[in-house]
């Protein structure tokens, strides 16, 4: 593999590039993936930013708040992201975006409950 600064990484079964050329152009192709997929997350960041803000209470003042995106997936023209807010009132956003009909879908999620449960063996009941 040819050396480069780039932190892009390369996905494990991707062809050996054969000269410099190719190397520099796999590069700069998987540089602009990842652009494309950080210009779309910071989509999904501003369709969350306005979604909590018009859906604060009108009487409280608008507090200072963080959104950043937890999980985030593209395929093809398609793309779902996980996305919350440093608001402490447990909630969390699913944005689905249609390619087809260049919509996006916000499911807003409140968290109820988080336990940790052992993995029970095929005889054993599932405890919590």
């Amino acid at each position: 593999m040819y050396p480069t600064t780039d932190p892009v990484v390369v996905k494990q079964g991707t062809p050996e590039p054969k000269t410099a050329k190719e190397h520099a152009a796999t590069i700069q192709k998987l540089s602009a993936q990842k652009e494309a997929g950080r210009g779309i997350q910071y989509k999904a960041i501003q369709i969350v930013r306005a979604y909590v803000e018009t859906h604060l209470e009108v009487t409280d003042p608008t507090p200072e708040f963080q959104v950043y995106v937890v999980w985030f997936v593209k395929v093809l023209q398609n793309w779902k992201a996980l996305v919350s807010t440093s608001l402490p009132d447990g909630m969390y956003y699913e944005l689905t975006y249609d390619g087809d009909k260049s919509k996006v879908y916000v499911d807003a999620y409140k968290k109820f409950d988080n336990v940790a449960i052992n993995v029970p063996t095929d005889d054993q009941p599932v405890l919590f």
